[in-house]
């Protein structure tokens, strides 16, 4: 058999790639490795480099929410999907790093294309079951499933064939595939072996045995396999991986020449230009490095690393004819914003910027930030410890021949122990957010227990959620929160007014904020912020004011307290909806509560308790609305909830007609239909259900459509002598 059939089972062959096959690939899993950590890790290292960093930063929003809003909406859809992957890509193989390259573009897939290759698979399936013993049509079926990344099946079928031909090299091989992307590294490599005992010089499985002679260590062997199947059939995507071994052999100047000649045989194959733009960074070729760089840019716009390591490149380049702060500043900015960024990797290349330029206050901020939020990296975490050090010595940062990439980011399972030291020694902004990241993810806990599965994000590390171990994730943050709870009380926090005036500049509307009054409640260093109907949890440590917006629980608003006045800064993208493109300052101004125009804060926040069942308090706002200005709706609306609140403590129908009697005296002559149905419920809890039908009479004489209806149904309810009874959102 000629060693062309490579080219069909080629990854650029293998079909459609959906969020079918991430999910599929997470639930088969990747069976752990016994070999030798360091070589693995770095194997993997190619994972991380050409697919799961780029996911990674999509799903959690690291990057993408910042620079790409408009992706966000869709990547929080495939969260569960791809934070799956990120837990089994941790611990697979090599030769599924062969496959799992490509998968970074399910995000782009079409639905319409996964349904097709399942309609191919049942078509081949119910050809085998009119010819069960047509092994050809095995080996189609075990291709598709090649395509679909569905090995175990994949392997079945090749099983079948392989017991009826035993030498059938290219079922070999392809088993061999399948072993190795499911994590058998051993037999993967014996099917191979078979495979070339048979065709020696088949560049397919030449090529991948290199890959799994790489995963399990044995660097010097992957590339004589490399170098063989390129003797029978040069292929831009085996001079890669040989490169990539010769890398991880530390033969940078062979690497590099590999990368060159796969850039040669496919332009379109950018990977090798940023690996090779790396291979160059370290041995000194800054200019061929930035060179690099800037073509990876160019052909992936939206990927983040070849950004980040030029930034890196131009802040930290021992050479001064190459280094370019501001360039650098521009790049790592567009990456994250400088006000609210929470990746370590942009944080340290922005401190390395800002301090290119002399700005080592800034540049301190930033790493101080950077160390604080890198502790699921240990190393890195030290390293960005000794920069901080370094700018505190006002020095600029020289390590241009160490890269920066992107840090994996493995699935948790229980969230790490945070100490009252690491507690107090973080950033105020810091420990705030973090505080109320816990106490949100508790509250998804308690949804967990009830059966639902959560997919959350912690300390930037994807964490799911089950009744199975949501007591345990909560108890950690339980210990979690106590630290956090000494370190603001030990640090102090600011005592805030109760109420203030609202200055908004910039792009405010896409952040759901305005010029409404805010109104503060505290309790101690917790307090809730409530503008309009919506009421944002929030915390004060030190003179840092951090909320988290309640209509987009992914977004933390920071403010600081300068002489009496909170100045909120929001990110320049993003927004509510990710289509934000200018930040947002919120000023507020202390104020006495006191004046009509106060009366609509009241009445807002009002409708925020109602959301939150919170009936006692959204009545008690109500009637504070009505002191400081008499108001038609909001009267209707208190004699609403005292006729029909859920909460039966809460009723009162003598009170609730006395209410709807003072929303028909301001309303004159307006708002028919409300005053109305105000009335009749009114009268219908207070008793007087003759006095209740006859106003309902009014309103279905006044409605049309599905709403008669439905007030005609309301009316047999006050003929009947019963009184209508709204139902809480859950019913207990």
């Amino acid at each position: 058999m000629s060693a062309n059939w490579y080219d069909s089972t080629n990854n650029e062959r293998e079909g459609p790639v959906t969020p079918a096959k991430l999910k599929k690939l997470a639930s088969d899993g990747w069976p752990s490795g016994k070999n030798d950590q360091r070589i693995r890790t770095n194997c993997l290292s190619r994972v991380w480099r050409i697919a799961a960093e780029r996911a990674h930063y999509a799903s959690a929003r690291i990057v993408a929410q910042r620079r790409f809003p408009r992706c966000a909406a869709s990547c929080r859809s495939l969260l569960p999907e791809v934070s799956d992957m990120f837990q089994k890509l941790v611990r697979c193989s090599s030769i599924a790093a062969l496959m799992l390259w490509s998968l970074a573009s399910a995000l782009a897939q079409s639905p319409a294309e996964d349904i097709a290759l399942r309609e191919r698979i049942d078509e081949v399936t119910r050809e085998i079951e009119r010819h069960p013993g047509d092994v050809s049509l095995l080996a189609r079926r075990a291709e598709l499933y090649q395509s679909g990344g569905r090995w175990e099946l994949m392997k079945s079928d090749l099983d079948r064939v392989i017991a009826v031909r035993p030498r059938d090299a290219k079922a070999l091989a392809l088993r061999g595939l399948a072993s190795g992307a499911a994590g058998d590294s051993k037999r993967a490599l014996a099917d191979l072996d078979a495979s070339l005992e048979i065709e020696p010089r088949n560049a397919f499985a030449l090529g991948l045995r290199g890959n799994v002679l790489m995963h399990l260590g044995q660097l010097g062997d992957a590339i004589d396999s490399f170098g063989r199947s390129i003797a029978e059939k040069p292929l831009a995507r085996v001079h890669f991986d040989r490169g990539f071994a010769h890398e991880l052999n530390g033969d940078l100047q062979r690497a590099i020449t590999d990368y060159s000649e796969a850039m040669r045989l496919d332009p379109e194959l950018v990977d090798a230009a940023c690996a090779r733009g790396q291979a160059c960074q370290q041995t000194g070729d800054f200019r061929g490095a930035v060179k690099d760089f800037d073509h990876c840019r160019k052909w992936k716009p939206d990927d983040p690393r070849a950004t980040l390591a030029l930034a890196w490149l131009l802040a930290t380049c021992p050479d001064a004819a190459v280094r370019d702060g501001r360039k650098a500043l521009v790049l790592a900015t567009d990456l994250c914003d400088p006000i609210l960024c929470s990746a370590p990797e942009t944080l340290n290349a922005l401190a390395a910027a800002y301090a290119e330029l002399g700005e080592f206050g800034k540049a301190e901020a930033l790493l101080e930030r950077a160390v604080a939020l890198s502790h699921f990296a240990p190393d890195f975490h030290e390293a960005s410890s000794r920069r901080l050090q370094v700018i505190r010595g006002r020095q600029p940062i020289r390590e241009a021949t160490v890269p920066l990439g992107v840090l994996p980011r493995p699935m948790q399972e229980v969230p790490r122990t945070i100490s009252p030291d690491e507690a107090l020694a973080a950033p105020a902004d810091v420990l705030g957010s973090q505080y109320l990241q816990a106490r949100s993810i508790v509250t998804l806990c308690t949804i967990a227990s009830a059966g639902a599965t959560v997919d959350a994000v912690l300390d930037g590390l994807p964490l799911k959620i089950t009744a199975a171990n949501a007591s345990r994730i909560r108890k950690s943050l339980d210990n979690r929160l106590a630290a956090f709870t000494r370190a603001i009380r030990q640090r102090g926090y600011a005592r805030l007014a109760g109420g203030y005036r609202a200055e908004a500049t910039g792009g405010c509307a896409e952040w759901g904020l305005d010029t409404r009054p805010v109104i503060i409640e505290q309790d101690g260093f917790d307090i809730q912020v409530s503008q309009g109907n919506v009421r944002h949890m929030g915390v004060v440590v030190e003179s840092q004011v951090e909320f988290r917006h309640d209509m987009n629980t992914d977004i933390t608003i920071g403010g600081r307290i300068d002489d009496s006045r909170i100045v909120f800064v929001t990110a320049d993208r993003g927004g509510i909806a990710g289509a934000a493109d200018q930040r947002c300052t919120l000023t507020l101004t202390p104020s006495e509560i006191a004046g009509a125009d106060w009366a609509e804060a009241f009445a807002g926040r009002a409708l925020a308790f109602q959301s939150y069942e919170e009936y006692g308090r959204m009545l008690a706002d109500l009637e504070r609305s009505l002191e400081l200005r008499p108001d038609a709706q909001v009267y209707a609306l208190l004699a609403y909830v005292l006729a029909t609140c859920p909460d039966a403590k809460m009723r009162n129908g003598r009170r609730a007609v006395a209410a709807a009697e003072e929303a028909r005296k301001l309303a004159v002559g307006k708002m028919d239909v409300m005053v109305h149905i105000c009335l009749a419920v009114a009268h219908a809890e207070a008793g007087d259900f003759a006095e209740a039908a006859k106003h309902q009479r009014k309103v279905i004489d006044l409605v049309a459509g599905e709403e008669k209806l439905q007030q005609t149904e309301r009316l047999r309810l006050f003929e009947s002598g019963k009184p209508f009874h709204e139902r809480r959102a859950v019913e207990p």
